[in-house]
């Protein structure tokens, strides 16, 4: 199976960062293929400029400041997230992650006057 691990903390020394190393190794060792999206070592911007913004609908260009992580979902089978919660929820680089990421036409189809929103991610587990 191809996982995907999406990884969100500032800290490389959190206790976080020990659950993220024991997901990769427990992964690894029981013959998974992985990939780690480490959010705050790539440097991810979680803001949506404007630009993105008046894209976000088009499936031509919604993609393309985001293509690695589209890519990345596209590939995988599984997904994990590691993340701590802060203010009872998940941190805004990681919801930023989610807004930009997941877009139109890559990750679900919008609703239309006759069909409810639709996944394009059927594939993970």
């Amino acid at each position: 199976m191809n996982v995907l691990v999406v990884y969100c903390h500032p800290c490389p020394e959190s206790f976080n960062a020990t659950i993220r190393d024991i997901v990769l190794e427990t992964l690894r060792s029981s013959g998974h293929s992985v990939r780690l999206l480490d959010l705050y070592e790539m440097g991810f911007d979680p803001v949506m400029n404007a630009k993105e913004r008046r894209s976000y609908h088009d499936s031509d260009k919604n993609t393309e400041p985001v293509r690695l992580h589209v890519e990345a979902i596209k590939w995988c089978d599984g997904l994990v997230f590691v993340y701590p919660t802060w203010w009872f929820g998940l941190p805004a680089m990681l919801k930023g992650w989610l807004d930009r990421v997941w877009v139109p036409h890559a990750t679900f189809e919008m609703p239309t006057a006759t069909a409810a929103i639709q996944s394009k991610m059927q594939h993970i587990n």
